[in-house]
């Protein structure tokens, strides 16, 4: 059985802006400016690497795409059951994941288009079956997103530095992992 822990995020607001430069970027459907919400979702492998090893689970994320610039995220789902890790990560099992922050969602064109996830993301896992008994990792600045094509987005890799606590220790760590976006490249940025 398959176990999801599940937080309501609320709405979060897609904000498309340039550091001093207007930007008329915005969600598109088949290359055309959205006029209507949009369902869509991004799905797969999102993980945590640090000195003490990597983490991965199993993730989903429902989003809303609105006309112009705004979107939400319905919600964030790890999988308890589709984790694995290395080094001191090895054959642990996620007992518990809470989320208790989230970032907010952006988008910049120039000069390569992005996905920016701003704002801060909290995710505690309690573990056990290894040598840890729960990590935390925090990202305060947020992370980014590259869409593998900006126009038709089928995929998403995730990139970004921030802070893995274990035991009272504090390493840098990394987020990764790519998401596929279904519908597949049918939603872009322009």
């Amino acid at each position: 059985m398959r176990t999801k822990i599940l937080m309501i995020v609320g709405v979060l607001t897609a904000i498309f802006a340039l550091p001093g430069v207007a930007s008329a970027a915005e969600w598109t459907d088949a290359g055309k400016p959205l006029t209507e919400k949009k369902k869509a979702e991004l799905s797969g492998p999102m993980g945590f690497k640090s000195a003490l090893g990597s983490y991965e689970c199993s993730t989903l994320m429902p989003v809303t795409l609105e006309p112009g610039s705004k979107g939400t995220i319905g919600s964030i789902e790890i999988s308890t059951k589709e984790c694995k890790g290395t080094s001191s990560f090895a054959g642990c099992t996620p007992t518990e994941v809470k989320i208790t922050k989230t970032p907010f969602v952006a988008a910049t064109i120039l000069p390569s288009p992005k996905i920016d996830f701003q704002g801060e993301l909290i995710i505690d896992f309690r573990l056990e079956g290894c040598a840890l008994s729960e990590v935390t990792y925090t990202f305060k600045s947020g992370f980014q997103g590259t869409p593998d094509k900006a126009s038709a987005i089928s995929d998403v890799t995730l990139s970004g530095t921030g802070i893995t606590d274990a035991s009272g220790s504090e390493l840098s760590t990394e987020i990764f992992g790519t998401l596929k976006m279904s519908p597949a490249g049918t939603y872009g940025i322009a």
